[in-house]
């Protein structure tokens, strides 16, 4: 009998730990547009620039997965648009590799650099270039330091 109470004991004691796994985080919601766990887990404190095993965080894998909602969220909330994964890329760099505009221009009017460097020396714009990302080039290409920065691509 005191091993059945153990065993029961045991798997009570689990149960919190299980549970926890198969909790939503922030990354989920970053990857699925999932605005609402997004809002929750910030609420809860939850850390807005968490880095994980790759060194991306929610605002890194909101843009690269055209989670637009999420991103203008995390953004809102204090995301740091300069944070780098383990190669050196950021938000921006990935959006510009996507050819998502939208994220392209929030992240550039949150004061992405468009100039920062991965660590084989690539920036956004040559990742637009590479992958034919025509839009997004029009867009970098726009808002240069020399030109307003109120410039669209839309005017070119």
């Amino acid at each position: 009998m005191k091993t059945g109470w153990t065993a029961i004991l045991l798997a009570l004691l689990a149960l919190p730990a299980m549970a926890q796994t198969q909790s939503p985080n922030l990354f989920v919601a970053a990857r699925t547009n999932d605005l609402n766990s997004a809002r929750a887990l910030i609420a809860n404190k939850a850390d807005i620039n968490q880095q994980d095993d790759k060194g991306y965080t929610p605002l890194i894998l909101a843009t690269y997965n055209r989670s637009y909602d999420v991103a203008q969220f995390l953004l809102e909330h204090g995301a740091a648009t300069e944070k780098k994964d383990s190669s050196g890329r950021t938000a921006l760099m990935g959006a510009s590799f996507k050819g998502d505009e939208r994220d392209v221009t929030l992240l550039l009017q949150h004061g992405a650099d468009k100039n920062a460097k991965d660590s084989k020396g690539l920036t956004s714009m040559m990742y637009a270039v590479m992958f034919g990302r025509v839009s997004v080039v029009k867009l970098l290409r726009a808002n240069q330091t020399d030109k307003p920065a109120a410039v669209s691509a839309s005017t070119n």
